[in-house]
């Protein structure tokens, strides 16, 4: 794990870094929530989801809520973290490296998903098409500026193909508090 030393403003909070990509950072403040939102797309691979990230973080407490949001390419299905059997598509997974200043506040939560039966698998599906949000609380256990880093691991299907897995870097980095 690779931390940077260079300090945000005051209670700065999120940059998540995607392999492969080009970013358009927008940064809001509302009271005393600030939000750093970033936008990624891939280029040269054929992907069909787009990933942007948002953290909210209240001054008055250490829990910071991170939402990535995903938007999927139409046709195409990003399948959910939970999946009745690895007889089919692959699921989703989100996998964060450990670290002593921050702790991960229960599991990855996940949009509405739909169910079907998918005949090209030969079973029923969790899936989503359109957009969805996943979300994971995170309590911060340093006023120091600190990152965290991960990955999302995800395939996307249409009605006659699938592509193969891919891999995304997740680098978080947050300023002091």
């Amino acid at each position: 794990m690779k931390w940077n030393g260079s300090k945000l403003p005051a209670f700065g909070l999120l940059i998540l870094i995607i392999g492969f990509c080009g970013c358009e950072v927008n940064k809001t403040a509302g009271g005393s929530v600030l939000e750093r939102k970033i936008s990624y797309n891939f280029h040269g691979v054929e992907n069909h989801v787009q990933w942007q990230s948002e953290a909210e973080w209240q001054a008055n407490n250490d829990t910071i809520e991170l939402r990535i949001n995903v938007k999927i390419d139409e046709g195409w299905h990003l399948y959910s973290q939970r999946l009745e059997s690895n007889e089919g598509p692959l699921p989703t997974v989100f996998e964060f490296m450990p670290t002593d200043s921050c702790k991960l506040e229960g599991i990855v939560f996940e949009g509405a998903a739909k169910e079907e039966y998918d005949k090209n698998f030969g079973m029923n599906v969790r899936y989503f098409q359109g957009k969805t949000t996943f979300t994971q609380r995170i309590i911060r256990k340093t006023p120091a500026a600190f990152g965290l880093t991960g990955k999302v691991n995800y395939m996307v299907c249409d009605d006659e193909k699938c592509l193969p897995p891919i891999d995304v870097p997740l680098i978080f980095k947050f300023g002091e508090k």
